[in-house]
């Protein structure tokens, strides 16, 4: 369609939504570049290629209903905890770092690693914490807990987020019905040279009378606790 100078000043929105549409439909095959516009923050050629980090996902501003983004890595440069995400606007106020983040709804197989949700995997640092929350997100979403090979995680603290927090020398908990593959390395750190503790635990209640059952869980493959 063609618009005079008199239609483009007083129908701005209308040029607006055609641009935006020729870009959904395919920049280059429509005769439009990549460079154009395709949400507030980011152009077409962005998209193509894929976002660098996990925070430069979260700077998009007005996303729309359904738009798929590809991330490389959770934090830049680090190749690990990226894959594809797809916005959906009733859950922009949620947030679990890993699985949806601000509405940005990660697409899954049928696992979930801590990578997803941060983790560095290098044994260097404490990742307890986003490995427990990763086993949580697990759960909730009836996915296996996956630790790659090559993977390390350090856990140097007790569990203080899932339902064995603050009454269980535990550091990851132990579900009904979930998988747990260890391929990778658990690492116990330093800071339980001294104190009692249990890597995997299905204690979840202070009152062993009102506690849950667990069952049906397994822990499987070649890796190292």
């Amino acid at each position: 369609d063609a618009y005079t100078k008199s239609e483009i000043d007083t129908n701005y929105g209308g040029v607006k939504t055609l641009y935006e549409k020729n870009i959904q439909a395919g920049a280059g095959a429509n005769g439009w570049s990549d460079t154009l516009i395709e949400s507030d923050s980011l152009t077409q050629r962005q998209i193509n290629d894929g976002l660098e980090s996990i925070a430069q996902l979260s700077s998009i501003k007005n996303p729309r209903d359904g738009m798929r983004v590809y991330v490389k890595s959770y934090y830049a440069g680090l190749s690990n905890g990226g894959g594809y995400f797809v916005y959906d606007s009733t859950k922009a106020n949620t947030n679990d770092d890993g699985t949806v983040i601000n509405g940005w709804i990660r697409q899954l197989e049928d696992f979930i690693t801590p990578k997803m949700f941060g983790a560095k995997a290098d044994g260097v640092a404490d990742e307890r914490l986003i490995c427990e929350k990763s086993v949580v997100a697990a759960r909730a979403l009836k996915k296996r807990w996956v630790v790659d090979k090559d993977d390390a995680y350090l856990l140097n603290s007790y569990a203080n987020f899932s339902s064995i927090a603050s009454f269980s020398a535990g550091m990851l908990p132990i579900f009904s019905d979930m998988t747990y593959e260890i391929q990778g390395t658990l690492k116990v750190g330093g800071f339980f040279d001294d104190k009692a503790f249990l890597i995997f635990t299905d204690i979840n209640n202070v009152d062993n009378s009102k506690a849950t059952p667990v069952n049906n869980w397994k822990i499987i493959g070649n890796g190292i606790i």
